[in-house]
């Protein structure tokens, strides 16, 4: 028969800097589903908050180390546990495990990933768009990769190495590919949920046309946009989660209707 659970203590501790929610606001700009800016007087009417213990330099967005008086999640935990032991009677060495648990971790990612969008993915993603598009446009071999995008056989015809291309096609692909597993998983951390982002390449590519680096961009943003809109207003008609399944939707929409997607070359059928 198994020993009954119990409380023997409890503990807390909050940091000492207050911060009103009109100050986190200011920072943060959130918005509402219906794009209209949360106001503190909501926040505290439908949470119950109006300040918060925020150990944080609102004005410049910066914690302060722990060398300047800085308290972390870590540091709160050690306090709290120590109350916990007091209030329980007991001593560090009587405590078998721990368990830490916290909602907010030491690094802050209230804004991180708009920041890292804007100062790493977006600058180093425009230069390389640009040069696959020039390189695929006007290049010798970029030219080559799509009449063996578009046929094979008659590629072989007119002397263009197709071993050559694959090796090519592959190393071009991977560099692609490990540049934007680098960012996505630098900003959202390497997990298995990555390959969810990666699966929504195809219908972008569908929707944008294959053979079409533009077409790629604009399949992007409309599905980026169509997402967020279709969770917002026809998300509460079908119990949410619109965004897990709205790309493929689409993607299969454009194949019944304009399979070479909406850049792609005019597909002709000599009969």
């Amino acid at each position: 028969m198994s020993s009954p659970s119990f409380i023997a203590g409890s503990g807390s501790f909050v940091c000492t800097p207050l911060v009103r929610n009109d100050e986190v606001l200011a920072w943060l700009r959130p918005t509402k589903p219906n794009g209209k800016p949360v106001h503190s007087e909501w926040l505290e009417r439908n949470l119950g908050i109006s300040t918060r213990s925020f150990d944080l330099d609102m004005r410049t967005a910066v914690k302060r180390p722990r060398a300047e008086g800085g308290i972390y999640d870590g540091d709160l935990a050690v306090r709290a546990a120590k109350r916990a032991l007091e209030d329980a009677g007991l001593e560090a060495i009587d405590i078998d495990a721990l368990v830490h648990v916290s909602c907010t971790p030491d690094t802050l990612y209230f804004n991180d990933h708009l920041r890292f969008m804007t100062r790493v993915a977006v600058p180093l993603a425009r230069p390389m768009v640009a040069a696959l598009a020039l390189f695929f446009q006007k290049t010798t071999i970029g030219r080559a990769l799509r009449a063996v995008a578009d046929d094979h056989q008659a590629a072989l015809s007119v002397g263009i190495p197709l071993k050559t291309i694959w090796v090519i096609v592959w190393s071009v692909a991977g560099i692609v590919g490990l540049v934007t597993g680098i960012m996505w998983g630098s900003n959202l951390g390497v997990q298995f949920s990555l390959s969810l982002i990666a699966l929504k390449a195809l219908p972008v590519l569908i929707l944008g046309g294959f053979t079409s680096v533009p077409g790629a961009i604009a399949g992007g943003l409309i599905i980026g946009v169509g997402e967020k809109l279709g969770e917002v207003y026809w998300g509460p008609l079908v119990g949410g989660a619109i965004e897990n399944w709205f790309a493929y939707v689409l993607a299969l929409a454009f194949l019944l209707v304009r399979p070479q997607g909406l850049f792609g070359e005019k597909i002709i059928e000599r009969v």
